[in-house]
């Protein structure tokens, strides 16, 4: 801080980890962004507990991505508590609309391509893309993205179970939508559960951002978008889009207006005009 000269600064926490700097940098005010239901994952130590408390508490704003983690936070808090939402670098996934080199581990995967992009932890549903690999035996599946250890045994699995079945690994953000411009639909198939109500997918702005179909199991942030994106209540339904999201006509100019509301420059213009209201 002393090298930089920089004084009374606004500090914005978003990893608990980081509650300990509160009151230590003559801070002007601190920000706790709340993302995800952090007490919901398996095995959260007492310790990230405690920061998250602490945080919620002692933050002077607090802001968060989805209405569902607002109403369940704003029961422990009353005042200076701010729904912001996610958001989504519209300039990047854009690129997928344009005629976007496909990465060689893609391009020669049968079509149509049933694709996600993101990582694959517990709250992915499993149990749907088998359901869908066994119901779409010449669509492809591709999962793209980052897998925790204890979800590695499921994908070693289905790899072995399903030959339309492809898990490419984690790719760079730079390359996103290049993999997403060989997608014929996107995906977001999370379970629903205490730790997903409360999530507000980014991968849904990004998917819109570059003109792809949507189909979501029910998560409550993604249900208020039901009339431009697929929202499935249930694996039948999940399974029944999946041909019409293929073979219907889409307003892209729909996906296009919801990606521009939330993009991140709008996030920080709202986040700054909540900090200027407070600094006041």
């Amino acid at each position: 801080m002393k090298i930089y000269n920089i004084k009374n600064p606004v500090v914005i926490i978003y990893e608990p980890r980081f509650s300990c700097v509160v009151g230590k940098l003559n801070e002007l005010l601190i920000c706790y962004e709340v993302a995800d239901d952090r007490l919901e994952f398996t095995q959260v130590p007492r310790w990230i507990k405690n920061n998250i408390d602490f945080l919620i508490q002692k933050a002077d704003l607090v802001t968060i991505a989805s209405r569902y983690l607002y109403d369940k936070l704003v029961k422990k808090r009353r005042h200076n508590i701010f729904l912001v939402g996610n958001g989504v670098e519209v300039e990047h996934f854009k690129k997928a609309r344009k005629n976007v080199e496909i990465p060689s581990d893609i391009c020669d995967i049968k079509k149509p391509i049933v694709g996600y992009t993101g990582a694959i932890g517990e709250w992915f549903d499993f149990q749907l893309i088998e359901n869908i690999l066994k119901n779409y035996p010449d669509f492809s599946i591709v999962l793209i993205g980052p897998t925790f250890p204890e979800q590695r045994i499921e994908i070693d699995r289905l790899k072995k179970s399903y030959t339309n079945f492809y898990a490419l690994g984690k790719k760079s953000y730079n390359l996103l939508p290049n993999f997403i411009r060989a997608f014929n639909v996107c995906l977001i198939p999370f379970k629903i559960n205490e730790l997903t109500r409360g999530v507000n997918p980014n991968k849904l702005y990004e998917y819109l951002a570059a003109g792809k179909p949507v189909i979501s199991t029910a998560l409550p942030e993604v249900k208020k978008y039901n009339e431009t994106i697929y929202v499935a209540e249930n694996y039948g339904e999940f399974l029944s889009y999946i041909n019409k999201a293929l073979t219907s006509a889409h307003d892209l100019e729909k996906f296009f207006k919801i990606a521009d509301e939330n993009t991140w420059q709008e996030k920080a213009k709202e986040i700054m005009k909540i900090i200027q209201t407070e600094k006041r």
